[in-house]
């Protein structure tokens, strides 16, 4: 199975090809010059900013718990037109469940409206949110998806600043920025 380049998520149908690169959304592709500067941040930089997120407050509820990424997934349909999306929250597991239980809702009642996308995906994407595997994993240590969204926020920080790679000490304490989780991952449409 292909995994999105930028994202990590996996492709199940279709994405973008972009030479060796394979995304699963428009917005994806659209980030993937990232992707490429992301490879060149020092581990060790990464790590820290990583654990500095996954060991603060919830975002969304304040809460003591790990923080980490988690993910709702929902569709809508139209007759002839579906979307589905996987949306990332960056907060504690409490919080991540709420989210869940939401687009369990959100897609049992728009999912269904279209022939044949809203009838064959409203099951996965309600599967997806009661069966998600990062639900049963060790919460001990941040996840790989939390770490790839650090990587990628720091590369786009540091491109964005035009900051070069090589002596990156004097940035390591502004490293503990939050990530704007707004855009969706995944965003596909049929």
């Amino acid at each position: 199975m292909n995994k999105c380049s930028y994202c990590d998520s996996p492709v199940l149908l279709g994405g973008i090809r972009d030479g060796e690169k394979h995304f699963c959304s428009a917005h994806c592709e659209k980030c993937s010059p990232y992707v490429d500067f992301a490879k060149n941040i020092p581990q060790d930089l990464v790590y820290k900013s990583t654990l500095n997120i996954f060991k603060s407050p919830c975002p969304k509820c304040h809460s003591d718990k790990h923080v980490d990424v988690h993910f709702s997934y929902t569709i809508w349909s139209a007759i002839v037109v579906t979307s589905w999306r996987s949306n990332p929250y960056i907060c504690c597991s409490a919080c991540g469940l709420k989210y869940r239980l939401k687009g369990i809702a959100y897609s049992m009642m728009f999912g269904w409206w279209s022939l044949p996308w809203g009838i064959l995906m409203t099951p996965v994407q309600i599967f997806k949110n009661l069966f998600d595997p990062r639900l049963f994993r060790k919460k001990s240590a941040p996840s790989r998806q939390l770490t790839q969204l650090v990587r990628i926020h720091l590369a786009t920080k540091f491109a964005n600043e035009n900051i070069e790679l090589e002596p990156l000490n004097h940035i390591e304490d502004s490293v503990s920025e939050p990530i704007d989780e707004s855009d969706s991952y995944k965003n596909k449409t049929a």
